[in-house]
Parts: structure tokens; C-alpha cells; sequence
């Protein structure tokens, strides 16, 4: 059950369900909900890939909770919607699920959900093309990617954590796609965002 994988991630860690940070639960258990996190007011990163999940129904209002990777389970579109109470949730990874339409998703982006990063690869409803790539973006205003790719449709390799990127020297945030444009119109695209700043291109 995902209480025991829980408890033994906290104790792994030192930590305890109120204090802990992140939680990495990949593969650590088999259930058809993820229960035992309401206790984890402090959690910023949660993995449970691979844990047969179906349903999110249930899941807390995570005031922490940056980012969220439950890919290559079996969560229903439906169940999404218990997402909505994560205020701060800027990176979700949903890939490989049953999410079979985008509409699952209308209940964060209702609530403001400042999604960022966005992942349904391999999910149902992702198979509508350009279509669908202008829903999601149009749907989260802050939208920067959509299954690993921009909005140009450039492939995008976020290689540091979102949450804390405002607090490191530039040199620290790398994007990775194909080519220095993209790179440099993305950055300033997160920078702008978060700063309310305008950057030139030259930047």
C-alpha cells in the first residue's frame, strides 16, 4: 500500500510525513489510489511512477507540491480533477495513463493551476496533433511544455528544477532544444513569466 511506501521513504530520509520534501515511491508499490499524503504539508516533488494507479480521486490540497510524475499508470481522466487543490503545481507528468480527453484537465486550469510543464504523452487524448497541442497551451496560460516540446513544436529538455530556478544565477538554467533561438526565446519566455519583466532578444 502506498502508506507503508510512504513511511518507509520518510524513514530512508530522516524525515518524517510533515517534513518531508520529496518523495520519490517509483515501482514501491502496487494500489489502485495513492492514499497517505495528508500529512505531507511540506512535499514539493512526488514520483510514483509504475504503481498501477487509477484513480487520483482523494489526492490533498498540496500547498507545496511543485511537481508531480504518476506517468505509466492507469489513472482515469476523470480522477484528474482532484488536482485542482494543488495551488503551486507547475509540473505534471501524467504520460501513459487513460487520460482520454483534455477536458480532464479543465477543472486546474478553472482553479488557476500554473501549470508549466505538462506531459500526456502516450495518453489517449493526446493524439489529436496540433489540435490538441493548441488547447493545452491555450487551456494553462503559462504552458511552456507540452511532451517534452515548446510551443514551436522544438524539442525541450528542462535540465534543472522549476521551483527554485528564480533563486540561482543564470548560469545555472539550461534548456536544451534545436537550436539557440529556441533555447534563448524560452528562457526568456520562464523569465518573463516569473519576473514580470520584458527581455529583449538580444538577452
Amino acid at each position: 500500500m502506498s502508506e507503508q511506501a510512504i513511511a518507509a521513504a520518510c524513514e530512508k530520509q530522516g524525515s518524517t510525513p510533515e517534513t518531508v520534501t520529496t518523495l520519490i515511491l517509483d515501482s514501491a508499490f502496487s494500489s489502485a489510489t495513492l492514499s497517505g499524503l495528508d500529512a505531507c504539508v511540506a512535499l514539493a516533488e512526488l514520483s510514483a511512477i509504475g504503481c498501477a494507479i487509477a484513480s487520483l480521486d482523494g489526492f490533498p490540497a498540496l500547498p507545496a507540491l511543485r511537481k508531480l510524475d504518476v506517468s505509466d499508470n492507469r489513472v482515469a481522466g476523470a480522477t484528474v480533477a482532484a488536482l485542482a487543490g494543488c495551488a503551486a503545481l507547475e509540473e505534471l507528468m501524467l504520460g501513459g495513463n487513460k487520460i482520454a480527453s483534455l477536458d480532464d484537465l479543465k477543472p486546474l486550469a478553472e482553479k488557476g493551476v500554473p501549470l508549466v510543464v505538462l506531459d500526456l504523452a502516450n495518453c489517449p487524448c493526446a493524439e489529436g496533433g496540433d489540435e490538441y497541442r493548441d488547447a493545452a497551451f491555450a487551456m494553462f496560460p503559462k504552458l511552456q511544455v507540452l511532451d517534452g516540446r515548446d510551443k514551436a513544436g522544438d524539442d525541450v529538455e528542462l535540465a534543472f528544477d522549476l521551483h527554485p530556478f528564480l533563486e540561482l544565477p543564470l548560469t545555472h538554467v539550461e534548456i536544451v532544444g534545436r537550436g539557440a533561438a529556441t533555447r534563448g526565446a524560452t528562457v526568456r519566455s520562464l523569465l518573463e513569466m516569473t519576473s514580470g519583466q520584458e527581455f529583449d532578444e538580444d538577452y
